[in-house]
C-alpha cells in the first residue's frame, strides 16, 4: 500500500517553490565532484566486474589510488543500485545478493575512504533502473508517496548526497515543483544534511524553481558522446539550451549550480546512445572546459579503472588538472557569460538567427567568468569544421580601462604575456579551444596600429596610417567615394583611373570607403588610425 500524496500546496505551486530556499546551501559552496557508476555498470565498461557491491568497493579504492578523490572527485554516485521495497515497512532495502556486506557497510567503508556516497532516486513510483540477480529482474522503486520514509532510510545509512531523476512522472514544470518540493520539505524534516541534486533532465525548466529547491539541477537530456551542432543529443545540444536560459549567471552560483549533465570524457561510441561517434581528444578537451567555465558540477561516468581498457592517459591527465580544476571549483562560483558580440549592436549582428555557421561562429565562441581574486577566466573555441583565427578583445572582459592583461593558457601550461588590447590564438582546430586565464589587469596606453600590406605594385606611405583632413573639400582634383570590400578593390578602382597616383582605403563605423588620388601635392596630412594610403611603386611617389 503506498502512502496518501497530497496536493495542499498545489493551488500556489511557483509561491510554495518560491518562498523557500535549498536547505544546508554551504554543502555545495562549489559545485559537487564525483564519479558515477551508472554507465560503467549497467554498460559493461569495466571487464571482470558486475554491477554490485565488489565494483564499488573496488571503485573507492581506485578513486583514492588515482588521485582523482585528491583533485576533488570524493563522492561515489551509485546509481541502479537495486534498491526493493519491503511489502511490510514499505522501507527502501538493498537486495542481499548484490549486497551481502549491505548498503551501510559500504557507506561505512566509502567514508573511512575520506569519500561521500550519493544515493540514486526518482519523483515517480519507480526510477530509471531495471535491475537484474540470479535471473530475477525488477524495477527499481521511487519516492512517490514515500519521501519522508525514504530520505529517513537513507539518513540512517549515513547517504550524504541523493540525486533524483524524474523518469516516471510528467516533466511539465508544475508536476516537476510539485514532486521536487516534496524531496526537498522531506529533507527538511529528517534534517540530515544531504546534497539534492535534481536531475528532471532540464524539461521542466528547472532554472525557474530549482535554484530555490536543490543545490543543482540539470538543465538538459542525457548527454550524447558527440560534438553534435546537427541537434542531436551531444555536447553542443547541451550548452545550447544552457545558453538560452535567461541571467543564468545571476541563478547560477554557490548554494545551487546549474548542471550540464554527467560528463562524456572517456566513453566508448555507442554510449549512452546507439549512434554516439564518440571525441576525439579536441573535442573532450573543449568539453571538459566548458564544463569547468560554467561552474557545472563535474561528475565523472567512465571505466576509471587501470588496465588494458583503461581511458587513454592523456583523458585523466585532462580531468585532473589542476588548474581547470580551479577555475570550476572558484569560490565565487558564477556561470560565464557569452562576451563575443557583446558591446555594440554592430559587433551583435554575427549572433542574430538566419546566419549560416561560418558567420555566426566566424570569431569563435567565447564565454568568460570573473574569478574571486580579480582574474578572469576565458574559453574561447572553434564550432566550425576547420580551423580559424579567433580575436578577443579585451574590451568585452567587462573593464574597457584595463587593456593589459597577462594571459595564461591553461592547456598548454604557458605563461603568454602581457597581451595589450586583444589577443589572437592562431589556428584554433575544429572544435577546439583556447582556455586562459587572464591576470594583472592594468591601464595601458592603445597599441600602434600596424598597417596592412597594400596589394602588388603599391607601398605604404611613409607616414603609415594617415588623413587629409578633408579629402573632399575640392582641394584634390578629384574624389571619389566606394565602398569596396577589401583594398585590392581599392587598388584596382586605382589601376582603372589614368590619372591615378595613390588610393586611401578608409573606415569609418563599420563601413569602408576608398579615395582615389589623382595628385600627389595636397597637405596637410594628419595621422589617423582608420586609414591606409597606398602609393604606385614610384621613387618620386615615395618622396610626396
Amino acid at each position: 500500500m503506498r502512502l496518501p500524496v497530497t496536493f495542499g500546496c498545489i493551488a500556489s505551486l511557483y509561491w510554495c517553490s518560491v518562498l523557500a530556499a535549498p536547505p544546508w546551501p554551504e554543502l555545495a559552496a562549489t559545485p559537487p565532484m564525483g564519479w558515477n557508476g551508472w554507465l560503467p555498470t549497467t554498460r559493461g565498461l569495466i571487464p571482470g566486474y558486475e554491477n554490485n557491491e565488489t565494483m564499488y568497493y573496488a571503485a573507492a579504492d581506485v578513486l583514492v589510488e588515482s588521485g582523482l578523490r585528491d583533485v576533488g572527485y570524493d563522492t561515489v554516485l551509485v546509481t541502479c543500485a537495486g534498491w526493493q521495497r519491503d511489502p511490510t515497512t514499505h522501507k527502501l532495502v538493498e537486495n542481499p545478493i548484490l549486497w551481502p556486506r549491505g548498503y551501510k557497510a559500504y557507506v561505512d567503508y566509502l567514508h573511512s575512504k575520506g569519500l561521500k556516497i550519493g544515493a540514486y532516486g526518482d519523483t515517480g513510483e519507480f526510477n530509471c533502473c531495471e535491475t537484474c540477480a540470479n535471473g530475477t529482474c525488477w524495477h527499481e522503486p521511487g519516492q512517490l508517496g514515500y519521501e519522508e520514509l525514504d530520505i529517513q532510510t537513507w539518513a540512517d545509512m549515513g547517504v550524504d548526497h541523493i540525486v533524483i531523476d524524474n523518469c516516471d512522472n510528467a516533466n511539465t514544470t508544475a508536476q516537476s515543483i510539485f514532486e521536487y518540493t516534496r524531496i526537498r520539505d522531506a529533507l527538511v524534516k529528517v534534517n540530515k544534511p544531504m546534497i539534492y541534486g535534481i536531475w528532471d533532465v532540464g524539461s521542466g525548466k528547472p532554472w525557474s524553481w530549482a535554484p530555490d529547491v536543490g543545490h543543482y539541477w540539470r538543465t538538459g537530456p542525457d548527454l550524447g558522446t558527440r560534438w553534435g551542432d546537427d541537434g542531436t543529443m551531444s555536447i553542443m545540444l547541451n550548452y545550447d539550451l544552457q545558453q538560452a536560459i535567461p541571467s543564468l549567471d545571476s541563478i547560477s552560483g554557490p548554494g545551487s549550480f546549474a548542471f550540464l549533465d554527467n560528463l562524456a570524457v572517456g566513453l566508448p561510441p555507442n554510449v549512452p546512445h546507439k549512434g554516439d561517434t564518440g571525441l576525439t581528444f579536441i573535442e573532450a578537451q573543449t568539453h571538459f572546459s566548458i564544463w569547468c567555465i560554467m561552474s557545472s558540477p563535474l561528475i565523472l561516468n567512465h571505466n576509471i579503472f587501470p588496465g588494458p581498457d583503461a581511458v587513454d592517459s592523456n583523458l585523466t591527465k585532462l580531468i585532473t588538472n589542476k588548474e581547470a580544476i580551479a577555475i570550476n571549483q572558484d569560490k565565487l562560483g558564477k556561470a560565464a557569460v557569452r562576451i563575443d558580440g557583446s558591446r555594440t549592436w554592430n559587433t551583435l549582428m554575427h549572433r542574430l538567427p538566419r546566419q549560416t555557421p561560418e558567420v555566426m561562429w566566424a570569431n569563435g565562441e567565447q564565454i568568460a567568468k570573473r574569478l574571486s581574486n580579480g582574474d578572469v577566466a576565458v574559453l574561447i573555441f572553434n564550432r566550425l569544421t576547420s580551423p580559424v583565427d579567433i580575436v578577443l578583445d579585451f574590451e568585452d572582459v567587462g573593464n574597457t580601462s584595463l587593456r593589459c592583461w597577462h594571459v595564461r593558457d591553461i592547456w598548454a601550461v604557458e605563461d603568454l604575456g602581457i597581451h595589450n588590447g586583444s589577443f589572437t590564438a592562431t589556428a584554433v582546430p575544429s572544435h577546439g579551444c583556447r582556455f586562459l586565464r587572464l591576470s594583472m589587469g592594468q591601464i595601458c596606453e592603445n597599441p600602434e596600429p600596424t598597417p596592412a600590406p597594400c596589394p602588388a605594385g603599391y607601398v605604404n606611405h611613409a607616414s603609415g596610417y594617415w588623413q587629409n583632413t578633408d579629402p573632399c573639400n575640392g582641394s584634390f582634383v578629384h574624389c571619389k567615394e566606394e565602398s569596396p570590400s577589401s583594398v585590392a578593390l581599392c587598388a584596382a578602382k586605382c589601376n582603372a583611373t589614368t590619372d591615378c597616383v595613390a588610393f586611401n582605403f578608409y573606415e569609418v563605423a563599420g563601413n569602408t570607403a576608398c579615395y582615389i588620388y589623382h595628385d600627389h601635392t595636397q597637405s596637410p596630412f594628419v595621422p589617423n588610425a582608420n586609414c591606409m594610403t597606398c602609393t604606385k611603386h614610384d621613387a618620386d611617389l615615395e618622396s610626396m
